[in-house]
């Protein structure tokens, strides 16, 4: 499975039902450090750029409640980082990105043509029923 990053669409996309405009897009084609980015209705690709910080012990979840003391390996690690907000970052993206998302029944994958930091094109849409397993 691996990593990925988010992505939000504001520009609308040929296709999409209200739902999936609005969901939260996968992509594997860009940081893949669960990054969340934003494509504006200009076509900018912006990163939501964040730093990570530690959070002390006694203020994580599982701190302090006995219950979890046989697995507190694992879950000692739950809430030991926070997001701190930097900024919007224009990344200024040449080049495809492909970003896709389900509505449980549909997949919808787009590949999205940025140049010179803006959305000039939607090559391909891919829009097909899930098969079960």
């Amino acid at each position: 499975m691996g990593m990925f990053d988010h992505v939000r669409c504001e520009y609308i996309l040929p296709e999409a039902t209200e739902e999936i405009q609005n969901s939260v897009f996968q992509t594997k084609d860009l940081e893949n450090l669960m990054d969340d980015y934003t494509i504006t209705n200009a076509g900018k690709l912006i990163l939501h750029s964040v730093e990570w910080d530690v959070v002390p012990e006694e203020k994580r979840p599982y701190f302090g409640k006995p219950e979890w003391d046989l697995h507190k390996g694992f879950y000692k690690s739950f809430g030991s980082l926070c997001r701190i907000p930097l900024g919007d970052v224009d990344t200024k993206y040449h080049g495809l990105v492909s970003i896709y998302t389900s509505d449980k029944k549909i997949w919808y994958e787009y590949v999205l043509r940025f140049t010179d930091g803006l959305l000039a094109k939607v090559d391909e849409v891919k829009i097909q029923p899930i098969k079960k397993r």
